[in-house]
């Protein structure tokens, strides 16, 4: 994720999978090139040039509507996202990097990696049943909606660099966990007083 949120013109994020952001650099360019408008910036982190210095923007609006196709990419995540990270076997639920994909039809017999066929697995459970077909998953694949995603990735916590980005970004606060940004120039931590500062206003948000 990047250090910027980038919204449309709407005030809404242009995307939520994964939330649309850019990098602190090209947040600056954007703003230097004038197709952005700075909504919030870092107060802990600025930059500076031979000319001049600014804080590095947290959350950024088009100043032209960008035009959103609504599609889902297929990926292990999204995957995953779409059977709420459970195994479809055993049905027991692991972290996304404790899951794989597994074809429905096996590779071996013609299946393709792709949404409608497959699902998310355990190694045990992908072990254990290789190339056999009798085994089926206990809800069959199919290629999700982006509305039905968006939904059920609101239920998970989300990682972001800046509390500002909490009144955009349509999430629950007590799902919302900051982190702040790491190995870039200007920045100076929050030292653990502010830190906690930061995270009694968003108790109090979400109170």
């Amino acid at each position: 994720m990047g250090h910027t949120l980038v919204l449309n013109t709407d005030g809404l994020p242009i995307g939520v999978l994964p939330l649309s952001s850019l990098h602190w650099q090209d947040a600056v360019k954007a703003v230097y090139l004038g197709t952005v408008s700075v909504l919030h910036t870092y107060d802990n982190w600025k930059i500076h040039s031979p000319s001049c210095e600014f804080f590095v923007p947290s959350v950024v609006m088009a100043r032209e509507y960008v035009k959103v196709r609504r599609f889902v990419g297929f990926s292990p995540e999204m995957v995953h996202l779409r059977d709420g990270y459970r195994c479809q076997y055993c049905g027991d639920r692991f972290h996304s990097s404790h899951l794989t994909m597994d074809h429905v039809m096996p590779k071996s017999m013609g299946g393709k990696l792709v949404f409608s066929n497959v699902v998310s697995s355990c190694s045990p459970c992908n072990s254990r049943r290789g190339n056999d077909v009798r085994i089926q998953p206990r809800n069959a694949p199919y290629r999700p909606a982006y509305g039905e995603l968006m939904s059920k990735r609101r239920k998970y916590t989300v990682v972001i660099p800046h509390v500002s980005w909490v009144d955009y970004i349509g999430w629950p606060e007590e799902l919302v966990r900051i982190e702040q940004p790491t190995d870039v120039p200007g920045y100076i931590p929050y030292g653990e007083e502010a830190a906690n500062e930061l995270a009694v206003l968003l108790q109090q948000a979400a109170g």
